[in-house]
């Protein structure tokens, strides 16, 4: 996929991350007011459930993550879909890479063992022993 495309849908996926976020805080809100309008009491602000500077911060880091993890995983992305996805999952796929020995391996996984070695250095012992 074209780096400008993955990047752009990348951005997509982490504002819908924040849409959802939000959606669960209006949501929390809705209920609180209904309860409080059967109980006859006064109702509850949206300001209790939503702190629009920290949210609008939050919304625009979650975009720039997605638009980043886009950019990094453009090359294996095929379908619009799945940019969508890796915007969404852009802070735990970057939480991940940042703490994998090498991007490599973040990428592609693990590097092979070997041509069937054993683990261990166990390889050079006839099949059923152990190294005492």
């Amino acid at each position: 996929m074209e780096w400008y495309l993955a990047m752009a849908l990348g951005a997509v996926g982490g504002a819908l991350t924040e849409l959802l976020v939000l959606h669960s805080r209006i949501s929390a809100w809705r209920a609180a007011r209904r309860g409080a309008r059967v109980r006859g009491e006064p109702l509850i602000p949206l300001a209790r459930y939503t702190d629009p500077p920290a949210d609008a911060l939050a919304a625009v880091s979650l975009v720039v993550l997605g638009a980043a993890a886009g950019l990094l995983f453009h090359n294996q992305v095929v379908g619009f879909a799945a940019a969508v996805a890796v915007g969404v999952s852009a802070p735990a796929l970057l939480r991940h890479l940042g703490s994998s020995t090498t991007v490599r391996e973040a990428v592609q996984g693990p590097a092979p063992v070997g041509d069937g070695a054993a683990v261990g250095g166990d390889a050079a012992l006839p099949v059923g022993e152990v190294r005492p």
